[in-house]
């Protein structure tokens, strides 16, 4: 599937694929629910969706601080 949406026009395909992948890193995080897993773990996966996400920066990167964490 990477390969198809990196043959279409990269106006067309880069925002599919950051879709896509945005997905994917959702759903890693939305797995981590009811597994008590350490705080570092969670962070760690909502920091790749927020960074990840077409069109959003990580609420981390616009305040310039982790104390949120």
């Amino acid at each position: 599937m990477i390969d198809d949406l990196q043959a279409l026009p990269k106006k067309i395909g880069r925002p599919i694929l950051a879709a896509w992948n945005a997905k994917e890193d959702l759903l890693d995080l939305l797995a981590l629910a009811r597994t008590q897993p350490d705080r570092h773990v969670i962070a760690d996966r909502l920091f790749r969706f927020y960074d990840r996400s077409p069109g959003r920066r990580s609420p981390m990167a616009r305040s310039g601080s982790s104390a949120s964490v």
